[in-house]
């Protein structure tokens, strides 16, 4: 990937703002990202997207070409159906589109599309040998806004549920630290 390629990653919960961090912090300049919750586009303007908006926002890409600004990248982080498909439609010519989040719903994907414009569609595994040490490496440097990744609070095990809950909602934008009960 160019650092003049524009990208958009679509999702700003952990795995999102990750993603977003990692790529700013690698020179690509051009980030935007898509996010239904205010707290995450908040939190995904913070850590230094280029644009933040809302996937309604996102247009449908007319049949065989792309949309009017297109990206080169897409990363996929929501775990959302309709991400990926709305994704799918933001790629330029020879674009890629990378799955990242997991979810339940299974996208359905615009095969006519893809050949057309000879699109490319990526799994991104999130644990192999390799990954380890660069990762390390990152962190070490001090490049990542840990400070903007990770809850300031952590949780105790017995407001797990409820911490998950207004996660998936959309109102804890960052990773989720939690401790265990304290023994008395």
């Amino acid at each position: 990937m160019e650092a003049d390629d524009r990208v958009l990653v679509t999702g700003a919960g952990p795995v999102g703002l990750l993603t977003l961090s990692v790529l700013l912090a690698r020179g690509v300049g051009d980030v935007t990202v898509s996010e239904p919750s205010p707290v995450r586009r908040a939190r995904a303007s913070a850590i230094g997207a280029t644009s933040v908006f809302s996937p309604d926002e996102l247009l449908s890409a007319p049949l065989g070409q792309p949309v009017e600004r297109p990206f080169a990248v897409v990363f996929e982080c929501s775990g959302q159906a309709g991400a990926a498909e709305v994704g799918l439609d933001q790629l330029d010519f020879a674009g890629t589109l990378i799955f990242v989040g997991t979810g339940r719903q299974l996208p359905r994907i615009n095969h006519n599309r893809m050949i057309v414009l000879e699109l490319t569609a990526l799994g991104a595994y999130n644990y192999d040998d390799d990954g380890f040490g660069p990762a390390l490496e990152l962190l070490a440097s001090g490049a990542l806004p840990t400070d903007l990744l990770i809850e300031p609070d952590d949780v105790a095990l017995d407001g797990l549920i409820d911490a998950m809950e207004r996660r998936a909602g959309g109102e804890i934008p960052g990773k989720v630290m939690v401790r265990r009960r304290e023994v008395r």
